[in-house]
């Protein structure tokens, strides 16, 4: 009964927090068609993983939004996970990006309906690859 109850426990904890994610995700959405898609926002690394950093970051409507910032969009180098998966670590400048560090951050694509935010990392004085111009501008 206890190993079943723990099973249901996990199961219900998982299920919580991708409910958080989605409401999250749509709340961004509200937040960026209100006051704009080219907003940038200053958050902190969260996770890495061999795609990308996962970054934290606070708006006007919600306390923290958390989205991934792929790994093929960073233009400074090519990134790879160290081998205890707690950096991303640059081929050819070594730079590494780890958890904590303060990140700058635009919004490329939210699929709100699966609680996924798609980030474009901004570096300064650098425009920002990604979708986002495309497709968002409409005349």
């Amino acid at each position: 009964m206890a190993v079943q109850s723990s099973e249901r426990e996990r199961e219900a904890t998982v299920i919580e927090r991708d409910a958080d994610s989605v409401c999250a995700s749509f709340l961004l959405g509200r937040e960026l068609f209100e006051r704009g898609w080219k907003r940038s926002f200053e958050g902190e690394v969260s996770g890495v993983i061999g795609a990308g950093a996962f970054v934290r970051f606070g708006g006007d409507l919600g306390d923290v939004y958390e989205g991934l910032a792929p790994v093929r969009l960073m233009r400074s180098d090519h990134f790879d996970l160290n081998e205890t998966e707690t950096a991303l670590v640059g081929r050819s400048t070594g730079q590494e990006i780890k958890l904590g560090d303060p990140v700058s951050v635009r919004v490329d694509r939210i699929e709100a309906t699966r609680g996924r935010v798609d980030l474009i990392p901004v570096a300064e004085g650098q425009r920002p690859a990604g979708r986002h111009d495309r497709r968002r501008e409409r005349r």
